[in-house]
């Protein structure tokens, strides 16, 4: 527990992790939809209305009530949006909207920030919800006990996550409103090439067997294999920060930690 010179500590230390913790990375979406997830897609049960996303910028705009929006839009994304909701009432993140700041997750006040400019709110909600999860099961990367190959590890690994079930609940919007012709969003070329990579692999293995993959083999084959090739998208530095220098994210967090490691140094902390 530290105790003397908070304020100055806060300035310094810590000013660094809470930009960090803000931060959401994101590279151009294709711009048109190359592909969709191989099979196993799931049931549509919600119709996406194309009236939520304006119902949520107009009650935004003249300062009225969201939660029953914020419920909707997550009932339009497929099981991923069912979940999100579980995460909503079990957490009870405050969620903010806002136009053109990006979507983020604020750990230290559980508050949720969804921008309206950047798609279906109910796939924005799937990604930051993804993250309070992390949170307040204590998954979450620890910038002060973590070594920093394990705080990178984890950061990516959480990204990854988050990333992923955006992904299921975009391709869900996909398949049940297919005359919107959504093109996909972060990373769905790559978790599409992976996830149908692996099923493959899995179902070459099982014939030599004699035997046909289970629905349940399948698709956790394809989702292994999905998450692999996103995680090795951050990994790679094909995702970069908006950043000086669009750094690739495994350095962006890695120079986070020295920031903040640095920091305990010059105030004798470390």
């Amino acid at each position: 527990m530290m105790s003397g010179g908070g304020g100055r500590v806060g300035g310094r230390v810590f000013g660094a992790v809470e930009r960090f913790l803000r931060f959401e990375p994101g590279i151009p979406q294709a711009a048109h939809v190359v592909g969709r997830l191989p099979g196993g897609t799931a049931p549509v049960i919600y119709a996406a209305r194309h009236d939520t996303h304006a119902a949520l910028v107009d009650a935004v705009a003249h300062g009225r009530e969201t939660q029953w929006l914020t419920r909707r839009a997550l009932t339009e994304v497929g099981p991923e949006g069912s979940r999100a909701l579980q995460i909503l009432d079990r957490y009870r993140p405050e969620i903010r909207y806002t136009h053109g700041t990006g979507s983020l997750y604020e750990p230290s006040a559980n508050t949720v920030t969804i921008d309206l400019d950047n798609g279906h709110p109910g796939v924005g909600l799937v990604h930051e919800l993804t993250h309070v999860e992390w949170t307040h099961q204590g998954r979450a990367a620890d910038i002060m006990t973590m070594a920093r190959h394990d705080y990178v590890g984890r950061k990516l690994g959480e990204e990854t996550d988050a990333s992923v079930r955006q992904i299921y609940a975009h391709a869900h919007l996909q398949t049940s409103q297919p005359h919107l012709n959504l093109p996909d969003t972060t990373l769905q070329p790559e978790f599409t090439q992976g996830y149908g990579s692996a099923v493959h692999e899995a179902e070459t293995a099982a014939q030599a067997q004699g035997r046909v993959l289970t629905p349940e083999e399948r698709a956790l084959a394809g989702d292994t294999g999905g998450r692999q090739a996103v995680y090795g998208a951050f990994q790679n530095g094909q995702v970069r920060t908006s950043g000086p220098g669009s750094p690739p994210y495994p350095q962006f967090v890695g120079e986070t930690w020295d920031a903040y490691r640095q920091s305990l140094r010059e105030y004798g902390l470390l």
